[in-house]
């Protein structure tokens, strides 16, 4: 939908999505929900995050 003359549609088809904040507060999956397709990266605070929550379609990271 465009609002004004200064509201451009953004094609994030093939931009990478990263959650820099990755846990179990749901920040992913409100990217995801966003965006309408699943997190390409996720970083995470936590060790044990990424190996709980792994998914195939999710490269996971610890800071």
């Amino acid at each position: 939908m465009k609002r004004d003359i200064l509201t451009f549609p953004l094609d994030l088809g093939s931009e990478l999505i990263v959650g820099n904040v990755a846990g179990g507060g749901g920040a992913s999956t409100g990217l995801e929900r966003t965006f309408g397709r699943p997190v390409d990266i996720a970083i995470n605070h936590d060790g044990d995050g990424p190996r709980a929550a792994a998914r195939a379609s999710i490269y996971g990271l610890c800071e």
